[in-house]
């Protein structure tokens, strides 16, 4: 093995490094800032402050090429600024990616490269340009789903590149072509769209490989004479009478409609539109169980939330396709792979708005694989709780953890509700195994373990809290809590109850928004606890910003997940599941 893992800073290529050498122990691993520390006993932040990004870009150069000349076999993690030109081309190269790279990370222990920008300003600054030598120069792109920490299974089958996807189709880009030949051995159907590929090169293609299955889709006006040994799908817009598929890709899922109510009976009909909401996602899927065998819906979205409804499709109709690029609603290899080989009669999925981000469905992952089922994420905005949630019980989720800002409204729902939830008057978990769904809440569990190091006579401050504000004055009664959206102190906080404005902790329980504000400069904190956990939390940003102790939420997201695990169990057995 000759691989180099590159990716943004923060996505996590260390931490694979180190399960990478755990699924391939006869393999060298490197990680090329860690070498550079061994050889001049220099850690990044201090060979930056010494010697500047030139200096440090010299080097780095200069030790990867003595570890490649040195070692027959390696695996090397880089550093995200590292130069992708200087890997030879016969070094095969993993771009590794997260669906939160674009968010931006801050970061509390590396180097800030531009002093006069802010560290979100300052890696999205890089960002677009990074993310384009990637993609040119990857073999192989690896979307980790948030919150894998340990060894995977299909992590390591995919790292492995033992895998075979027969019931999907893989899209296949420029950047694809000089590793055709191990996509056509991991995929049994492959998709060549006029609109990535030139005429020329799709009938190279399908020349070279004469058995392999190709979906030659027509997005465009074509000037060649497509193969006759493939399979054809037809943009309604450039119709042909000799497609197998005729499909719609129209902003409107009504004029999709009426565009393939034409062929019906003559061909597959691809229905591909713009969703905008619960209403029309089962209007889509609705038509698609009139015929399954003849129609597929591939509902689309600008920001990927119907990622999740992609996944059911698996069980449900004969045309599926699997993320090859930064294709939103297309599920990546990771999430094809890790679903079940039979539908489950039941799943779970995080709820909230947004979710896309969420560690959940990692968090969650072991504790529905015993069960042959999967966990997923669902967007859900407010306005279509109520849908939302009748649609996704119609689909068989029955278990789901809710999050900001549906607590309160899933709370109000008709429901049986535990005695926390009452108490709270807020619900982040669901049990739905009967006809009414059961609810309860696990937050305090979770935020008593978070705060468990605060001292009894320590001055602690809340910023924001939303629907978590009632639980964490239950747990900490005698905190000073303030609007994160005017910056001033709720009612029944008043300052003469002798905290002044120094707090030995800032509990923080806000999210970004544009919405939400710093505290200001006359209020001093000692230490920030985030209820968040995201790598561009607004508490984070001032922790780095103020120089303050900053301990993460992740405590008290794996502490309540654990607890809702538990609820979901015991529900499990009284309702005879087990």
């Amino acid at each position: 093995m000759r691989r180099v893992l590159v990716g943004h800073r923060g996505v996590g290529k260390s931490s694979l490094l180190q399960r990478h050498s755990a699924y391939f122990p006869e393999v060298k691993h490197f990680d090329l800032d860690g070498e550079i520390e061994k050889r001049t006993g220099l850690n990044p932040s201090r060979f930056f402050e010494t010697q500047g990004e030139a200096g440090f870009r010299l080097k780095e150069k200069e030790v990867f090429l003595q570890l490649i000349a040195e070692n027959e076999s390696f695996a090397i993690a880089t550093g995200a600024g590292f130069n992708s030109d200087v890997i030879p081309k016969d070094i095969e190269v993993i771009f590794i990616c997260r669906i939160t790279d674009r968010d931006g990370r801050i970061f509390l222990n590396r180097p800030q490269l531009e002093k006069n920008l802010s560290p979100l300003d300052e890696y999205r600054k890089r960002y677009e340009e990074r993310h384009k030598k990637f993609v040119k120069r990857s073999d192989f792109s690896y979307q980790i789903p948030e919150g894998i920490t340990g060894p995977d299974q299909t992590e390591s089958i995919l790292l492995n590149k033992q895998f075979f996807i027969g019931d999907a189709y893989y899209t296949l880009q420029q950047t694809d072509l000089h590793t055709l030949k191990e996509s056509v051995g991991r995929f049994k159907n492959i998709e060549l769209r006029t609109d990535l590929l030139s005429g020329s090169q799709i009938c190279e293609i399908v020349k070279t490989f004469p058995q392999q299955t190709f979906l030659v889709s027509v997005r465009n006006k074509v000037d060649f004479d497509i193969p006759a040994n493939v399979r054809t799908d037809y943009d309604y817009l450039f119709l042909h009478e000799k497609a197998d598929i005729v499909s719609s890709h129209s902003d409107s899922i009504q004029t999709g409609l009426r565009q393939l109510s034409e062929f019906s009976g003559q061909a597959h009909l691809k229905l591909c539109p713009l969703v905008n909401d619960f209403n029309e996602l089962e209007k889509g899927f609705k038509w698609q169980q009139e015929d399954p065998k003849n129609r597929s819906f591939l509902p689309r979205s600008l920001g990927g939330r119907w990622q999740w409804y992609r996944l059911i499709a698996k069980y449900l109709q004969v045309l599926n396709f699997v993320k090859s690029s930064d294709v939103a609603d297309q599920p990546s290899l990771y999430e094809w792979l890790n679903m079940p080989a039979e539908r489950p009669l039941s799943w779970g999925a995080v709820i909230g708005y947004p979710v896309y981000f969420s560690r959940s469905p990692a968090e969650h992952a072991a504790f529905f694989k015993k069960r042959k089922s999967f966990f997923s994420r669902v967007e859900i905005p407010p306005n279509e709780l109520e849908t939302g949630l009748k649609f996704l019980k119609y689909l068989g989720c029955e278990y789901m953890a809710v999050t900001s800002p549906l607590k309160e409204a899933v709370f109000n729902s008709k429901a049986v509700k535990s005695e926390r939830a009452e108490s709270l008057k807020a619900a982040n978990t669901v049990f739905w195994g009967s006809e009414q769904m059961q609810l309860h809440n696990t937050d305090t569990e979770g935020f008593s373990v978070l705060v468990k190091d605060i001292a009894k006579n320590a001055k602690v401050a809340i910023w924001g809290g939303g629907g978590t504000l009632q639980m964490m004055k239950s747990v900490l009664p005698d905190a000073f809590c303030f609007s994160s959206q005017t910056g001033l102190p709720r009612a029944g906080s008043v300052t003469g109850n002798g905290f002044g404005h120094e707090f030995d902790y800032l509990i923080w329980a806000a999210p970004r928004s544009h919405k939400t504000l710093f505290p200001p400069d006359s209020l001093k904190f000692k230490n920030v606890i985030d209820l968040n956990y995201t790598d561009n939390s607004m508490g984070l940003e001032f922790a780095s910003d103020r120089k303050i102790n900053y301990i993460s939420g992740l405590e008290m997201f794996k502490a309540q997940a654990a607890e809702q695990q538990k609820f979901w169990a015991a529900k499990e057995e009284l309702h005879g599941r087990k």
